[in-house]
C-alpha cells in the first residue's frame, strides 16, 4: 500500500506534513532549512487528531515519548538543528542529528 498526504500542519512559518501510513500510524516531516534534509517523527492516530485540535493539552503530554529536541518543531516551528544554529552558533556532529530522526538520504 502507498501512503498519501492527509494532513498538513502550520507551526509558525512551517509546514509540517503528515502522512498516513498503511499500518495506521502517520508519519510527520519537517524541512530543515540548517540542515536540508528531512526530519521525520512517527506519531499515532490519536496524537495526529490532538495536534489539530482547539482543545490541545501540553506537547509533552501530547508527544510523551518525542524528545524534547524535537518536541520543539511542534512548537516554535524550529528543528533541532535550526535551534543549534540559533541559539548556540554551530551545527552538532551528522550523526546526532540523524539519531534524532534526520533523513539524510
Amino acid at each position: 500500500m502507498e501512503t498519501k498526504t492527509n494532513r498538513l500542519l502550520k507551526v509558525c512559518s512551517k509546514q509540517i506534513t503528515m502522512d498516513e501510513q498503511p499500518d495506521g500510524t502517520w508519519l510527520a516531516r519537517c524541512p530543515c532549512r540548517a540542515l536540508q534534509p528531512i526530519l521525520r517523527v512517527r506519531l499515532s492516530a490519536d496524537q495526529v487528531k490532538e495536534l489539530f485540535s482547539k482543545e490541545r493539552r501540553p506537547m509533552q503530554t501530547v508527544l510523551p515519548e518525542v524528545g524534547p529536541k524535537v518536541r520543539e518543531v511542534f512548537i516554535s516551528g524550529l528543528t533541532p538543528a535550526e535551534f543549534d544554529l540559533e541559539f548556540c552558533r554551530k551545527l552538532r556532529p551528522r550523526k546526532v542529528y540523524a539519531d534524532l530522526g534526520y533523513d539524510f538520504e
